[in-house]
């Protein structure tokens, strides 16, 4: 555990500070005492680091067919102690434009050359020029990267470039973000900017952290819940994470982080897990959880019988898992029982009538698969509105 790192307190107030950004000016919200946190650095040098001094950036968000230019973040120089360290924080989805870039599903490189969400990499390509140029002619030991949902997604990839360029010792803190890359991704992420310099919080009752459905991993991290075990757009919000980062160090949000993990992967083998899914509440948060750990584990097995790769180029990852599962199933009697049952609990999850799985073709999987994306993406936009609206 570096004891250089920001403590949860003050990187939860940088990743929800950051979103006055948007559409003002560092210089004009200090003329108007906003944000009103103690430690952000837009307000207060008492942070450790210099709002005078910062520099604000911005990115474009959206679509190919429409998009739009506005503050995602700035970057401040430390002061006192933290003196030759850096803050890089990026703000989340705060506008169609950003949700739009959030539903922007697909793989793409990276900045170190591995898989990554093509709509997260877009935005970050609409910036890297400007960090770039701010990051000319300093020289610092470390940098510190912050940000809340889509603003957590640009966090790892500002960590990831940095890391990749060794520009410095990197610290990374994210509240609420959504999958960023493949499996391949997660471990060079891991490996370059080191696990214990990794801060990711989730609350277990927050959709975006849910989505992008597997092939898409998280790195390590830490599980809070405020939500009673069900799954709930307003468990976003930062106004929900600020509060249980009060007076908490990571070391201690790890071991209660740890507790709550344990108690949700009761369900260690397929038959197990699925079996709990299928009597959890529709909408549980451990519901959704299992029936995620099964389909990656079918997954996984169905590319042990059939030839070919997850990520083929030309199909979408959907219709890539629906034909992987649906083959694998022609090809083995044990894929295909465990599949039917997969299927069932994916209904049972999102409280569809029980239905009897008798034909695994690329079709239906591809349905049920759909059911469960779709549902999830909804309740991550709303989270996502809710969030824009950051009360």
């Amino acid at each position: 555990m570096s004891e250089s790192a920001l403590s949860p307190e003050q990187a939860a107030a940088i990743a929800s500070g950051v979103y006055a950004l948007q559409d003002r000016s560092i210089e004009r919200i200090r003329e108007r005492n906003a944000p009103m946190s103690s430690y952000d650095p837009l307000l207060s040098d008492d942070s450790g680091f210099s709002g005078l001094t910062g520099q604000r950036f911005e990115g474009r968000s959206g679509n190919v067919f429409w998009h739009e230019l506005s503050g995602f973040g700035y970057i401040a120089q430390g002061t006192g102690r933290r003196a030759g360290e850096l803050l890089l924080a990026t703000r989340g989805t705060a506008s169609t434009a950003d949700a739009l870039t959030d539903l922007n599903f697909g793989f793409t490189n990276g900045p170190a050359g591995r898989l990554v969400h093509s709509g997260f990499m877009t935005t970050w390509k609409s910036y890297s020029q400007t960090l770039d140029t701010a990051l000319r002619g300093k020289n610092p030991r470390r940098i510190h990267c912050v940000g809340h949902s889509l603003g957590g997604a640009l966090a790892m990839l500002n960590a990831e470039y940095l890391a990749k360029n060794r520009v410095a010792e990197v610290v990374v803190y994210t509240f609420g973000a959504p999958r960023v890359g493949d499996w391949f991704q997660r471990q060079a992420f891991v490996s370059s900017v080191g696990e214990s310099n990794i801060h990711r919080v989730a609350n277990v009752s927050d959709p975006v952290p849910m989505i992008p459905l597997f092939p898409y991993f998280h790195v390590q991290g830490i599980s809070i819940d405020t939500g009673a075990g069900m799954i709930s757009p307003d468990a976003h919000r930062m106004t929900v994470y600020e509060p249980n980062m009060v007076g908490r160090t990571w070391r201690s949000m790890q071991a209660a982080g740890a507790q709550l993990q344990r108690a949700i992967e009761s369900g260690v083998e397929y038959d197990r897990a699925l079996a709990t899914a299928m009597i959890s509440p529709m909408g549980s948060t451990m519901g959704f959880h299992l029936v995620g750990k099964a389909l990656a584990w079918l997954v996984k097995k169905a590319l042990v019988v059939v030839s070919g790769t997850l990520l083929a180029a030309g199909a979408t990852v959907l219709d890539r898992l629906a034909w992987l599962i649906s083959e694998g199933a022609s090809k083995c009697r044990e894929i295909a029982a465990e599949a039917r049952t997969l299927l069932s609990a994916v209904m049972h999850f999102l409280g569809r009538k029980a239905v009897q799985v008798a034909d695994i073709g690329i079709t239906f999987v591809r349905w049920v698969l759909g059911l469960l994306w779709t549902s999830l993406r909804v309740a991550a936009s709303v989270a996502g509105s809710i969030a824009m609206r950051r009360t």
